[in-house]
Order: structure tokens, then sequence, then C-alpha cells
């Protein structure tokens, strides 16, 4: 049978794509990219192929210091809550995994485009 690559691999293999598409990463060291990559991981609740899956849309978020993505995340959150009373987590997530660069950007930004809807 096929041997399903293990998480280790997969990891690599989507660090291998992310630079490719971000070649900045390369600055900064493989540790700190694993532990923002499993903050990533903590802060959305998704699983980690779900975390590439959007730093593949968004690989800026890998550099980003993980306080400014979970309050951004926060935020969102909070924005939701507000326009949508009712919508949950998985919703949020679902639509961060759609449009990754709404994570990247700040509150301010998104607030006025939620504000216009």
């Amino acid at each position: 049978g096929q041997q399903r690559p293990s998480l280790e691999e997969e990891g690599r293999a989507a660090a291998r794509k992310l630079l490719k598409r971000n070649p900045k990463l390369k600055l900064r060291s493989p540790e700190v990219l694993a532990s923002n990559l499993d903050s990533l991981v903590e802060i959305l609740g998704i699983p980690r192929r779900k975390v590439v899956q959007v730093l593949l849309g968004q690989p800026h978020l890998l550099e980003m210091a993980p306080q400014t993505v979970a309050h951004n995340f926060a935020c969102l959150h909070q924005t939701a809550a507000k326009v949508a009373p009712g919508i949950g987590h998985a919703q949020i997530t679902e639509a961060v995994c759609l449009f990754p660069p709404i994570l990247a950007m700040s509150p301010d930004t998104w607030k006025g485009k939620v504000a216009a809807l």
C-alpha cells in the first residue's frame, strides 16, 4: 500500500513550498518558523495540514509574531460576532482558510471592509 508521509515529512515539503513563495523566510531560523507554525496551529485550532494551506495563501503569516496573529484572530472573532451573531470558531477558521491574507491585515484595515458590507 501507499505509505502516508509522516507529519515531519509533510511539514518539510510544505516548508519548501513556502520558501519558494516567500524567499524571505530563509532569513529566519528554522526553529523560529517551526515554533511559529506550532503557534498558528494552536491559535487557529485546526490541523497542521490546514494551517499549511493557510500559509501557502499568505506565507507572511509565518514571519509575524504569534501574538500579533492571535490578536488579529481574536479581533476577527469579535467583529464577526457583532456582524453575524451566532457565527462560530469553525466558520471563522473556514473564512481564514478561504482568505488567508485577512489574518495578516491589521484589524483596522478590515473593520472598515466589514462595516461596508
